[in-house]
């Protein structure tokens, strides 16, 4: 299993896919140095990760 990487699901994720993901999460500040991923999955019957991502960007922009 060179370029694949095991899921817990039993799907298999390209490796350079989680290259990716890591990459972004650690330029976004959500991963720091020392931790590492735990899994990765497929959102599969929720909102668009893409929605998600936006409403949670206009939540966090909103002064209290």
């Amino acid at each position: 299993m060179d370029t694949l990487t095991k899921v817990k699901s039993g799907a298999k994720v390209d490796a350079s896919a989680v290259a990716a993901i890591t990459a972004a999460l650690l330029a976004g500040g959500y991963l720091h140095a020392g931790k590492r991923l735990a899994g990765v999955k497929k959102i599969s019957g929720q909102m668009s990760p893409w929605k998600r991502a936006g409403i949670l960007e206009l939540m966090k922009s909103r002064e209290f």
